[in-house]
């Protein structure tokens, strides 16, 4: 069915019982979390709409190893008990005259055209809410929205959670884009792209996607830089890496070129649509961090002051590289992060004392591939180290999987490999060859006139 008009049937579930169970879930206030640790194929895309319409989120440990995923799945298990989280919950989006509610993206029961309703809903989640114009704004009020819960707390007390924003009316385009949220926009575009999945073959999404990042950026073209040459690729600073995060998107488990098992896909499918915009940005472009060229200073504790001029000890994070193969080393050790998976890569030529250091053993031969935990040694290295996966436990609240990945030696490097998004890998082509083709379709547009394809630019709002 890959690459064909039924690949899509592969994401949907085989059974309406499924989504039947999963509707009365969600109404009787029941979230659904699902652990599964499959050895073969067992159609996730069935047994995973339960958790995805209740507010339950799945959790995937394929092969399972106790020696390996023991601790990670009581840390989630953990989470699950004890992060903030409410029950029966039912929530609307109002807005104000002239605007409304166009669709909803993310995992949830949509009782009604305005109505979500989450079994469960947690601080791990989040859903994204488009918009439409009914009628002309003026500039000078505001236009209005509002979110209401209603859930059941932990405690057992029914409560109301009401959000309310007040946001400009512009005029010029130029201010759109001035003040736009790229990571809203990628959030949004990445749900989008799941829910697609059961309707659309994974091609076509992949072609909207790079069709919508073409047309925004033709539209602050054609809005703001009209008399710029159409021989430079213009972006505006609020998106100026649009296109490396579109890029990352079609990359993604669920739309890569390469044939992926379709329990994967689903797996990754339900994790982007409950994924709040903070962890979709780092799943979507992991972060990359030289371990070898870390300063004595940096993931260490140290006294600054705060706003108050009061002196707190703080752990200052050291900064990340872009994720691409042309800025590594052989000689190096590699940390690279993607919310779901901490990947140590180690070069071929590394230092004995640097593997000293770090994993307690000074030849490469000696490491095993089947270390899951990074050891505590007492080195300045080795407190770095752990004090960034500290911090960025503390930043996402959940833990995640832990693998190693030696040069030319490890199957893990393939997992690297394919997180490192720049590069040219998962059936899709480079960063550079990425922003080339954008240039030369909206150049084409400009000169010819027309659209970007035979269908016409899907989506586009200009």
């Amino acid at each position: 069915m890959y690459d064909t008009d039924k690949e899509r049937v592969l994401h949907a579930p085989r059974s309406t019982t499924w989504i039947s169970i999963a509707e009365e879930c969600a109404e009787e206030g029941v979230g659904v979390s699902m652990f599964l640790a499959p050895g073969r194929y067992m159609d996730v895309g069935s047994v995973g709409i339960v958790p995805t319409l209740s507010g339950g989120e799945l959790f995937w440990h394929p092969r399972y190893v106790p020696e390996r995923d023991y601790s990670l799945v009581r840390s989630q298990l953990a989470r699950l008990v004890s992060r903030t989280q409410g029950f029966n919950c039912s929530l609307r989006v109002r807005c104000s005259h002239g605007l409304q509610v166009k669709t909803h993206y993310g995992a949830f029961f949509l009782s009604a055209p305005t109505e979500l309703t989450f079994g469960n809903i947690s601080s791990d989640s989040a859903f994204t809410v488009e918009l439409e114009h009914t009628r002309n704004l003026s500039a000078r009020a505001y236009a209005f929205l509002q979110c209401a819960a209603l859930y059941t707390s932990v405690e057992g007390q029914r409560r109301v959670r009401v959000i309310n924003l007040a946001m400009n009316v512009v005029e010029l385009a130029g201010s759109v884009f001035q003040y736009a949220d790229m990571e809203t926009v990628v959030a949004h575009l990445a749900k989008a792209a799941m829910a697609s999945m059961t309707q659309q073959r994974t091609l076509i999404t992949r072609e909207d996607l790079m069709e919508k990042c073409s047309a925004l950026l033709l539209g602050y073209r054609k809005q703001c830089a009209a008399a710029t040459r159409s021989t430079q690729l213009i972006i505006p600073e609020a998106f100026r890496a649009l296109p490396a995060f579109t890029l990352a998107l079609q990359k993604t488990k669920p739309l890569k070129a390469r044939q992926v098992s379709s329990d994967v896909r689903n797996y990754h499918i339900h994790r982007i649509l409950s994924m709040g915009a903070r962890t979709l940005m780092f799943y979507l472009y992991p972060r990359l961090l030289a371990l070898h060229d870390l300063d004595e200073s940096i993931a260490l504790p140290q006294l600054v002051e705060n706003a108050d001029g009061v002196k707190v000890e703080r752990v200052i994070a050291p900064s990340c590289m872009r994720d691409s193969y042309f800025f590594m080393q052989a000689s190096g050790v590699y940390l690279i992060d993607n919310e779901e998976t901490v990947i140590f890569w180690v070069g071929s030529s590394v230092s004995p004392q640097l593997l000293q250091d770090l994993f307690g053993v000074d030849d490469i031969n000696s490491l095993k591939p089947q270390m899951y935990n990074l050891p505590v040694l007492p080195t300045t290295l080795s407190t770095q180290v752990h004090n960034i996966l500290s911090l960025r436990f503390a930043q996402r609240g959940r833990p995640v999987k832990i693998l190693l990945a030696r040069q030319n030696m490890d199957a893990a490097e393939i997992e690297f490999s394919d997180m490192l998004v720049e590069d040219q890998n998962n059936g899709a082509m480079s960063y550079i060859d990425y922003l080339a083709v954008i240039h030369r379709q909206i150049t084409k547009v400009l000169n010819d006139g027309g659209s970007f394809s035979a269908s016409g630019i899907r989506g586009s709002p200009w």
